[in-house]
């Protein structure tokens, strides 16, 4: 997956590449021994992949961001107008 995509983008190309593989949600869920609707919630955007099954889930997917606490927190505080 490319550097620049959008988590939409990724999204999708993690599907396409469940597809080519011929690999269900479920196959997957149970492969990482998560619930489904974890899998399918993180996929859609309902969960974020911050806490627990959904965050292994978007790590083993690669929907994290990896960059340090600090350098988001700093873009954090930038967009939203502290100085």
């Amino acid at each position: 997956m490319g550097l620049n995509m959008t988590r939409e983008e990724k999204v999708n190309d993690i599907r396409r590449r469940l597809r080519a593989a011929g690999l269900t949600i479920t196959e997957v869920a149970r492969e990482l021994e998560v619930d489904s609707q974890i899998v399918f919630a993180v996929l859609s955007g309902r969960l974020k992949g911050d806490r627990g099954d959904a965050r292994r889930v978007a790590d083993r997917f690669g929907l994290r961001d990896e960059r340090p606490v600090s350098e988001r927190l700093d873009e954090a505080l930038r967009v939203g107008g502290a100085k």
